[in-house]
């Protein structure tokens, strides 16, 4: 799913409401009405409270509750040995649930130093190149930026 502005999503949330309260109305059950009035209102909540979050390195890249970036780990790297397996395992725990917690696909850690954070979606070629410390919400980002969300972030918003 496509990041999209919030007059858009409400708009395009509206115009879903307004189809199920016509169903709802030819089928005489009110009490659809206002569940559909309830979930369109939580809806745009959601969503709003999603957008006003502030932007974290974590939302790009997999990052863990410090904001330390987690690398994926490579068993090429690991004796094969109990204890080293058992390392490995744990580091990789560690990291897929680093990433689970990615709101946006596809981006790369390109340099993360005392100015800021540099992100892009190509690290090699600087493909749409960023530095993520210049925008202060998500909501800040549409504008310029082409972000695609995962099922985290539907999650997150409620959708």
């Amino acid at each position: 799913m496509k990041l999209i502005s919030m007059v858009e999503f409400v708009l395009k949330a509206d115009e879903i409401e307004e189809k199920l309260i016509k169903n709802a109305e030819k089928l005489d059950r009110y009490e659809l009405v206002v569940d559909a009035q309830f979930s369109f209102a939580d809806k745009v909540k959601g969503y709003a409270n999603f957008l006003s979050q502030p932007l974290t390195l974590g939302m790009f890249v997999p990052c863990n509750e410090k904001n330390n970036i987690v690398m994926e780990p490579d068993l090429f790297n690991y004796h094969i040995n109990k204890p080293e397996i058992s390392l490995y395992e744990f580091k990789l725990k560690k990291y897929q649930e680093a990433k689970d917690r990615v709101l946006f696909e596809g981006w790369e850690l390109v340099s993360n130093g005392k100015w800021g954070a540099e992100i892009a979606k190509e690290r090699i070629t600087g493909h749409l190149q960023f530095n993520i410390t210049k925008y202060k919400t998500i909501e800040h980002l549409i504008i310029e930026r082409d972000l695609t969300i995962t099922p985290t972030a539907i999650k997150k918003i409620g959708l």
